[in-house]
């Protein structure tokens, strides 16, 4: 799901995954990744885990890859209290901020719905249908929202 701005902020609603359930999560989709994790510490940094989840997404079916989640990654604690500090958000929704006359459809976008637990179930057993029998505890997912200003909008990314 990508945000195609028509404002230039969402409200997006989705889960999140800690550091180390993406790390064990890539380590299941290529084998020789912990080798290369060993032989290149420098590598072993997010970015290394975002790219293997890019790879598999982008390699899935083009049917199959339209209801694969985005992946950001997120290192802070100011938009969810009680996060960890590094984790990797997937969208499931989004809601455009345009103005003050849609702030209850934000509320409702910082509730757990059903249409979300049913994508969240989705992926996961897409994860353990194509990523050799990976088990992700949707326990351990953690539903939050947050707010996304898009990269044009955005005049603190450079």
């Amino acid at each position: 799901m990508l945000y195609t701005p028509g404002a230039p902020e969402a409200i997006f609603s989705g889960y999140s995954m800690s550091f180390g359930e993406l790390r064990a999560f890539a380590l299941s989709l290529d084998p020789g990744y912990a080798q290369h994790l060993k032989t290149n510490p420098d590598r072993d940094s997010y970015l290394a885990d975002v790219g293997r989840y890019i790879g598999w997404r982008m390699r899935l079916p083009e049917d199959t890859r339209k209801t694969v989640p985005t992946i950001k990654f997120v290192e802070s604690t100011t938009e969810a209290p009680g996060a960890p500090a590094r984790r990797y958000f997937f969208a499931t929704r989004w809601v455009p901020v345009v103005d003050s006359s849609n702030v209850e459809d934000y509320a409702l976008a910082a509730r757990e719905t059903e249409e979300d637990r049913v994508k969240r179930d989705e992926f996961v057993a897409l994860i353990r249908k194509e990523a050799n029998g990976h088990e992700v505890d949707i326990t351990r997912l953690r539903f939050e929202t947050m707010k996304y200003t898009h990269p044009v909008y955005d005049y603190t990314n450079y």
